[in-house]
């Protein structure tokens, strides 16, 4: 979340306390459908964030959703090459939600959800765990990518999988100098005035 005087408190004080997000790494929703439907049925969360999905464009939202196909927008990047990864952002459909185009080749959904006066933009990306060269260019074109996002004057609140365990969010640093992937996210942080929500 950027510190736009603006937390996560405010949405849920926007829809009543009824707000919920939830963040899953799923490592294949399809063998996990039936659980995600009855998580659905249970807590109505108005956000879903969903990373490693498994998904290709031959399978369906109706596969995953089951009878909640048409209470959720489904605004999902499935990894255009082999297997694994992809991102699924599921918004109820009780909210105005408008998808922000993004570059075809990285991981990661961008829309924005007007909660009352207030509009919000969610950023949801993944990044593989790797370190290569291939890796570090990767991720410098979802930098790039998150630059561009983050150019608007309302709230951003990014989430996912970035897999930095390197980086210390309580002092917004690393040990890590030469991956050239902690450091610049971090840079990026900082410079946008963002703050980890998670502590765990």
């Amino acid at each position: 979340v950027n510190n736009n005087n603006v937390t996560l408190v405010t949405i849920t004080d926007a829809v009543n306390s009824r707000a919920n997000c939830v963040l899953m790494n799923v490592r294949s929703i399809v063998n996990k459908a039936d659980d995600l439907i009855v998580y659905l049925a249970t807590f109505k969360p108005l956000l879903v964030f969903l990373t490693e999905t498994w998904l290709d464009v031959s399978i369906p939202d109706s596969l995953y959703l089951g009878p909640y196909v048409k209470c959720y927008n489904c605004v999902r990047k499935d990894r255009s090459v082999g297997v694994g990864g992809g991102v699924c952002a599921l918004i109820n459909s009780e909210l105005c939600c408008l998808p922000v185009d993004t570059p075809s080749n990285i991981e990661l959904v961008a829309f924005d959800v007007q909660f009352y006066d207030t509009i919000y933009r969610f950023i949801l990306c993944y990044r593989p765990p790797y370190y290569d060269v291939d890796s570090r260019k990767y991720f410098a074109d979802v930098l790039m990518c998150l630059y561009d996002l983050c150019k608007v004057k309302y709230n951003i609140i990014i989430v996912g999988d970035f897999n930095l365990p390197y980086i210390d969010w309580s002092n917004f640093c690393t040990d890590v100098l030469y991956d050239e992937v902690h450091l610049p996210f971090v840079e990026f942080v900082c410079e946008h005035g963002f703050v980890q929500c998670v502590s765990a």
